[in-house]
């Protein structure tokens, strides 16, 4: 069982990090009050791969009925990954799920914002977490740093649960 740690649930999000990784679920209104605290569990995460010679790893998803954010909320997102790309070595899977419009637009929200914050580090969207996690152990695994998939996973499920 991975060691999660809980930094927030409530019914617009659930944040939390387990090891390296920093977790992030958007189920309802994605609120610009989140942003302190993804950023306590991103310096955890980063921490924890500081300490280990590992490798920042982000997992978020975006739950089919979550809103679009604000314009105010997708800024704050773009400073968030701004900041992390003066880290250096991060990988990030974002998941949207569902399908349609609406999940193509809620992608073109994400891609606008990696296009604004020029991330530097490995990112990739997704429709589904089992792809998503996969991805994300291949790109750390090249690099010579082992994640654990089926522990990613129920890491995930154990957020997303909260």
């Amino acid at each position: 069982m991975p060691d999660l740690r809980i930094y927030s649930a409530t019914p617009d999000h659930a944040i939390g990090s387990v090891g390296s990784t920093a977790l992030y679920v958007w189920r309802g209104v994605t609120r610009l009050e989140a942003m302190p605290i993804l950023d306590v569990s991103t310096a955890a995460a980063a921490a924890a791969a500081a300490s280990s010679g590992g490798v920042l790893t982000l997992f978020g998803i975006v739950e089919e009925g979550a809103e679009l954010p604000s314009s105010e909320v997708r800024k704050a997102l773009a400073i968030q990954m701004e900041k992390l790309g003066a880290l250096g070595g991060v990988a990030s899977a974002l998941v949207f799920e569902g399908s349609g419009f609406r999940a193509a637009a809620v992608r073109g929200v994400a891609t606008g914002l990696a296009i604004v914050a020029r991330q530097p580090y490995a990112h990739r969207v997704f429709s589904n977490v089992p792809d998503a996690a996969r991805w994300i152990v291949a790109d750390v695994q090249a690099r010579g740093i082992m994640l654990d998939l089926l522990g990613l996973i129920e890491a995930v499920a154990m957020l997303r649960s909260r």
